[in-house]
């Protein structure tokens, strides 16, 4: 079984009241159940098991451990202060990255609100996406010239979670961590957000 590792800086920047977002949501949902499927949760709900498929679930009252059991907690949180309702009796969830979040080690918490931030026009050179915010983890993805580069999560350890489209095309082509700190002004051929 893989071992799984999890960026506890987290959500007491996630607060203050908002208006429901449903990405914002849908990402708050499948970060804390993710948490849950690694403590090894086994899930109830129809969306719960069509997401994560309870293998290796040890049972639906498991004990996490207590830092798995506070981040929990926060997440639980975060969803009641953005007055999140997930439909737990769908058995889909529009996450557009869903297949890349499940393969990651490190889960990117999202920034509040939904904000995030946009590199249309990446100039730099190729840059491999990892599946943890580290050097040593997997390649899973990479940005290539001219694709377009998307920031929605919180940055963790001097890396940030980011998803991607090819140039000229519409619809998520990758996504993976890279390293935090590119000068945007000239990696970027125009900024959004």
């Amino acid at each position: 079984m893989f071992r799984f590792f999890l960026t506890l800086f987290l959500l007491p920047a996630i607060g203050g009241p908002t208006p429901a977002h449903a990405g914002y949501c849908e990402d708050l949902w499948f970060t804390r159940n993710a948490v849950m499927d690694r403590a090894g949760i086994c899930f109830g709900s129809p969306l719960g098991q069509a997401v994560f498929d309870n293998t290796g679930c040890i049972g639906a009252s498991v004990q996490p451990s207590p830092a798995f059991a506070q981040l929990i907690a926060q997440f639980n949180q975060a969803e009641q202060i953005a007055g999140c309702r997930v439909d737990t009796s769908q058995t889909f969830l529009d996450l557009k990255d869903l297949s890349i979040r499940q393969r990651l080690v490190t889960l990117p918490i999202p920034e509040d609100r939904g904000q995030g931030f946009g590199c249309i026009g990446w100039r730099g050179a190729a840059l491999p996406l990892r599946d943890t915010n580290a050097q040593q983890g997997a390649v899973i993805g990479q940005i290539d010239p001219g694709d377009s580069v998307y920031f929605f999560h919180i940055p963790a350890d001097g890396w940030s979670y980011v998803t991607t489209e090819g140039a000229g095309r519409v619809g998520l082509k990758s996504g993976g961590w890279m390293p935090a700190g590119f000068d945007s002004q000239s990696m970027c051929a125009q900024q959004a957000g």
